[in-house]
C-alpha cells in the first residue's frame, strides 16, 4: 500500500472512530429539545469541573465538563451492568438548573432535567425523556468544583 493511501486509511479510520465517540450529530444541534437552556450567568465555575448524578431505578453518571462551555460528557451505569454514554448542556440562573442531554450509544434519545441547586452545589429536581407524555422521574447531582 502506498504512503498516500495508508494515508488515506488512517484518517477514514480515525474519523469513523470519533464518530462512533461522539455521536452522529452535532453536540449543540442535537440537544435542542424545543426550549431554550436559561441564559448563563455568573462565573464560569458556577457549573463546576464535574457533576456525580444519580437517576431513577438507580443509574448513576459522571458528567464531565468540556473547559469553561457548558458541555459536559455523560457515562452512566445501572446496577445490571448496562452502561450507555451521552452529551450534557447545562444552564444555572439563579437557583434554577435545566439540563438537555442526548444520548449517543443507546437509550432515550433526548432528556430534559429541570431542578434546583443549593449553596453547597445540591441539585435536585425532576427530568422527562423522548418529549412522551410519560412519567417525571427524580434526579439529584452533586457539582464539583
Amino acid at each position: 500500500m502506498t504512503k498516500t493511501k495508508s494515508t488515506v486509511k488512517f484518517t477514514l479510520t480515525f474519523l469513523f472512530a470519533v464518530a462512533l465517540f461522539v455521536g452522529p450529530a452535532s453536540p449543540i444541534s442535537s440537544l435542542v429539545l424545543g426550549q431554550d437552556l436559561p441564559p448563563f450567568q455568573g462565573s464560569p465555575r458556577i457549573l463546576g469541573a464535574a457533576w456525580s448524578v444519580a437517576e431513577c431505578c438507580g443509574w448513576r453518571a459522571a458528567w464531565t465538563r468540556r473547559g469553561t462551555s457548558t458541555i459536559f460528557d455523560a457515562r452512566y451505569s445501572n446496577p445490571n451492568g448496562q452502561t450507555l454514554g451521552g452529551i450534557i448542556n447545562a444552564g444555572i440562573t439563579g437557583n434554577t438548573v435545566r439540563v438537555e442531554r442526548r444520548n449517543y450509544d443507546g437509550g432515550p434519545l433526548e432528556c430534559l432535567y429541570n431542578g434546583r441547586v443549593d449553596g453547597n452545589g445540591r441539585i435536585k429536581g425532576t427530568y422527562k425523556c423522548d418529549k412522551a407524555a410519560g412519567p417525571e422521574y427524580e434526579w439529584s447531582a452533586q457539582i464539583n468544583y
